[in-house]
């Protein structure tokens, strides 16, 4: 089986896995170079952009919750351009880079959970699938219970007695004779 939905967030979060780690990879070879070329604050821009738009509801429609104080978003906040990498503080530069480290592993655990979740789907035939959604209904439980119990009366025999004695119910009782005359 297949789950167009889950699908659809692995294609999406491989797309922010990649731009995260193109950011990066921009954000390292500014500060190697120690200079930034207008091609280099271009893709910046881009992937500035698309992570800004994207990275929220994205991992919202995984089931993450992205805050405000989110660090890839601090991130894309305070790294405009070239000038703005090479202006942060040495301080600041190996936080940033603990930062995206950190959110790298976040990316890819997600990403693996995502995979055993396809793996998952993929192991179920469809008459399980099916057969899951129907046992799933309430409804469908209280019937099959309700049929079950009556099964069980019929083969037992006791359905005859129930019948019986509800048929009972509605008549009178008899009534009493009497011998005196």
């Amino acid at each position: 089986m297949v789950d167009p939905r889950l699908e659809e967030q692995a294609r999406l979060l491989a797309l922010v896995i990649e731009r995260w780690q193109h950011l990066f990879g921009i954000y390292r070879k500014v500060l190697k170079n120690k200079d930034g070329t207008p091609q280099d604050d271009q893709e910046l821009l881009q992937s500035r952009i698309f992570l800004s738009q994207n990275y929220k509801p994205i991992l919202s429609g995984i089931g993450v919750v992205v805050d405000k104080d989110d660090k890839v978003l601090e991130f894309l906040s305070r790294v405009h351009d070239a000038d703005s990498i090479l202006a942060l503080p040495d301080i600041e530069r190996r936080r940033y880079e603990a930062l995206w480290h950190e959110s790298e592993v976040t990316l890819h655990t997600l990403a693996g959970e995502i995979e055993a979740q396809r793996r998952a789907i993929a192991a179920v035939t469809p008459f399980e699938h099916h057969a899951r959604r129907v046992w799933g209904m309430p409804a469908v439980r209280w019937i099959a219970g309700i049929l079950f119990a009556l099964i069980l009366l019929w083969v037992t025999g006791l359905l005859k007695d129930i019948k019986t004695a509800l048929q009972n119910l509605g008549k009178s009782p008899p009534a009493e004779r009497g011998t005196a005359q």
